[in-house]
């Protein structure tokens, strides 16, 4: 019996027979376990009519694993279009995606840098004019790529203007300017993901990507209006993704903070009239330099992450360089050296009104690098102005974070050298993350309170693997676990807060919660990553590098009533990561958590058992094909792969940041009361 995915529950239910196994025993995984949207027990029941043989797999939800990251070619035999591809970004990601093994096609308005780019980049680029703001020639790029190449795997939807500034004077906004930035940078996007979703739909596989900004998540008051737009691009990315997701296809937002591109250059010099070109790169230089500017290349890193498979579980998202928006408030909270900073030499007029703004690029509308502090009745007719002399660059000169641009992200050991520590690392997430980092070629320690599965690991894992015993609600265990890694290997470059529990289940009536139950969750999942942070900064401070990373949980963005206690853990670890950020990035650190879905580990294959009493350990694990066939659960592998992206320089630029590896789940909240 087929059961159809509009087949109303109850029914659905009792009308199984005692032969239609999956969805009887994937039935209360799903409805005790996940309590989540509609749509995953929908994508369960066609999955599960797939396996009786109603239809194949789609591409989009792949229940094997593979390999190809470590590859060189990382988007080998992938057909890209990328708008807004002439310069900056968009150019920078051609080449990245190029240099990966796709074929690229850039769509700009700029028609000369568009073909200079297209011959720069070699054979495996070309370029097609594409104002974004008509629909029919979106249309026209995106068949270009079928006609040429057979197919289209990625869209990048990068194309944007700024828009004439500034934009805070709400009572005569310049309606006309807002309409255009509205035009190109959101619903260019929207355009976009319909023409790719035509073509990508039918082979059931593809990835749609918006370049989106960190005003988005953050208004500037100087160009609100373009902060509207791209608050209106990441809506529409979060809006795709779940609909999208049916037909196996994967919508992300990347938006990074201020970038070193021609569009930047060309606003720096609206906003400052009359200041010299080789002015406006070296205050551009002194950006860079502070760490309140990147390099596109960054940006591109992150596109190719998203792009690839590596990135098969994260829909839905918007990755952000949070250091932009980090919670620098004060640089007079206590009092502080001063030191002197020099006008702009070529400015002639340094009367108070001209002289206002002209410090640095960031002032005054916004945080920045350079405090708010500095009002107008510091200048007057002044050559100079004392400010704070609090440091508070982003530290880039050595180990995970380097000043320069390594090129590097194409070679097999994407760790070579670093020496991680891993908790809970003798089995699950953590003993696979072990893994994939040695294989990527750092040191690893795993620590963790199952030493016979521990030692094992650590042996199956070889020479680059070693074993300690930690217990992470004890202090002195996690502070022993990271001396360890200095004295045996002379420094520390990754910590990796992983040790975790689900508890005792279900924690959904709140009239009797066990609070020894609650307790010891917060105790080894939230406060343990604490002492981890706290232990792993001691060590990597001094040196002025070093990551650390923290597993979270989906459940920690969208709670899940059957779990609520741990739910509740995991928001205070994501919480904790957040709070510990910007402080930690003043001495170099960064600091990053990931948050999965149900994963295939030992300990979700226990819940599952304690859930369905009774049930064989084979049935178990056919639930669990099940589930991962549907794109409910996933393999351990992704998780490690979203570590080795946030611990390598390619995300050099992601700070207190939560990426959330769910196939899209938490984008859409659905209708619980389906799963009750």
């Amino acid at each position: 019996m087929i059961l159809r995915p509009g087949t109303p529950w109850n029914n659905a239910w009792r009308s199984k027979t005692k032969d239609d196994w999956k969805v009887k025993l994937a039935w209360p995984f799903l409805r005790r376990l996940k309590n989540r949207m509609f749509r995953a027990a929908q994508l369960l029941l066609r999955e599960t009519n797939r396996a009786l043989g109603a239809a194949t797999s789609p591409a989009g939800f792949v229940s094997g694993f593979s390999t190809a990251s470590n590859s060189a070619q990382r988007l080998a035999g992938k057909v890209a279009v990328i708008t807004g591809g002439a310069s900056g970004i968009g150019k920078a990601t051609a080449k990245e995606f190029i240099e990966n093994g796709a074929k690229v096609i850039m769509a700009d308005v700029q028609d000369d840098l568009g073909h200079s780019a297209a011959a720069e980049l070699g054979p495996d680029a070309s370029y097609t004019r594409c104002d974004v703001s008509d629909e029919t020639q979106v249309a026209a790029a995106i068949d270009l790529a079928v006609k040429r190449h057979g197919h289209l795997d990625i869209l990048y939807n990068n194309a944007g203007v700024m828009g004439a500034m500034p934009q805070d004077d709400m009572a005569s906004v310049d309606l006309a300017n807002f309409d255009r930035m509205m035009a190109i940078n959101a619903r260019a996007a929207l355009v976009g993901i319909k023409h790719a979703a035509r073509v990508m739909s039918p082979r059931r596989s593809g990835v749609i990507l918006c370049t989106a900004s960190d005003t988005g998540v953050m208004p500037i008051p100087n160009i609100a209006l373009y902060a509207v737009s791209k608050a209106t691009t990441i809506a529409i990315v979060r809006a795709a993704a779940e609909p999208l997701s049916r037909h196996g296809l994967r919508v992300n937002a990347i938006s990074p903070h201020g970038t070193r591109t021609a569009m930047m250059m060309h606003v720096v010099s609206q906003m400052y009239p009359g200041v010299s070109k080789d002015d406006l790169e070296k205050m551009a230089d002194a950006a860079m330099d502070a760490g309140a500017v990147m390099e596109p290349e960054y940006v591109a890193r992150a596109a190719l992450y998203l792009a690839s498979d590596e990135a098969k579980y994260v829909n839905g998202h918007n990755l952000v360089d949070p250091q932009s928006i980090a919670i620098v408030e004060s640089l007079v909270a206590a009092p502080q050296p001063l030191q002197l900073l020099p006008f702009i030499d070529s400015l002639e007029d340094k009367t108070r009104a001209n002289c206002h703004g002209k410090l640095a690029m960031p002032q005054e509308k916004r945080r920045s690098t350079l405090s708010t502090t500095i009002k107008r009745n510091h200048v007057e007719e002044a050559d100079t102005v004392l400010i704070p002399a609090r440091n508070n660059r982003r530290q880039e000169t050595r180990g995970t974070s380097p000043a320069g641009f390594s090129m590097d992200s194409n070679s097999i050991q994407r760790l070579a050298g670093k020496v991680a520590v891993i908790t809970g690392g003798a089995s699950g997430i953590g003993k696979v993350t072990a893994k994939e980092f040695i294989k990527n070629g750092a040191k690893v320690i795993t620590a963790d309170v199952q030493d016979e599965l521990g030692h094992s690991a650590a042996a199956e894992l070889g020479p680059d693997a070693s074993y300690t015993h930690c217990d992470v609600t004890d202090e002195a265990q996690v502070a022993a676990a990271v001396d360890l890694a200095v004295r045996l290997h002379g420094h520390l470059d990754i910590l990796y807060n992983n040790a975790g529990i689900i508890g005792a289940m279900p924690q959904d009536d709140m009239a009797s919660v066990d609070l020894a139950n609650f307790d010891r969750m917060m105790a080894i999942n939230a406060r343990a990553a604490l002492v981890g942070i706290k232990h792993a900064a001691r060590v990597m401070a001094p040196r002025r590098s070093g990551v650390i990373l923290c597993t979270a949980s989906d459940a920690g963005v969208m709670p899940i009533p059957n779990i609520a206690m741990y739910s509740v853990s995991k928001a205070t670890t994501i919480a904790i990561v957040r709070a510990a950020a910007e402080p930690l990035s003043r001495p170099g650190l960064r600091v990053n958590a990931i948050s999965p879905t149900g994963t295939r580990t030992p300990m979700m294959m226990h819940i599952i058992s304690q859930m369905t009493p009774g049930v064989g350990e084979d049935d178990l694990e056919r639930m669990a094909d099940a589930a991962i066939s549907a794109g409910v659960a996933i393999e351990p592998e992704y998780v490690a792969r979203a570590a080795v992206y946030l611990a390598f320089d390619e995300a050099k630029y992601v700070n207190g940041h939560n990426l959330v590896v769910d196939g899209g789940f938490t984008t859409h909240k659905g209708d619980d009361n389906r799963m009750n």
